[in-house]
């Protein structure tokens, strides 16, 4: 670099630009502190939704299911028996409905079936 210095013009600044560019400085630098706060918003919103999206993936497929062939035993169970009453094994059946051969049930099962008895 000293070989250059004999070929570069020594510049001075105008009147007031070192002051004028070391405030200009310092604003850029609080506008940066002052707005960094939206880029850390934006990413958390970012990962929440994420989240939101891969929740049902995360989800466990056989308890829907399990869930799913209970209900549909309790309600093959209650046709099959007519009249009589109805026995839900690990969960309950209200009545809704009675009519002269109609029969309307809510049948809902628990995941716990300890909590059933």
């Amino acid at each position: 670099m000293n070989e250059l210095k004999p070929w570069l013009p020594a510049l001075e600044p105008p009147a007031g630009g070192y002051v004028r560019l070391t405030h200009a400085i310092a604003a850029r630098r609080q506008r940066a502190v002052r707005h960094a706060w939206r880029g850390r918003i934006a990413w958390a919103g970012a990962a929440a939704a994420l989240v939101l999206a891969l929740t049902p993936l995360l989800r466990a497929p056989d308890a829907e299911r399990q869930q799913a062939q209970a209900i549909a035993a309790s309600l093959e169970q209650a046709w099959a028996q007519g009249d009589q009453e109805i026995r839900v094994a690990d969960g309950a059946a209200a009545e809704i409905l009675k009519a002269p051969g109609l029969r309307a049930y809510w049948v809902g099962t628990v995941s716990d079936p300890a909590a059933a008895r």
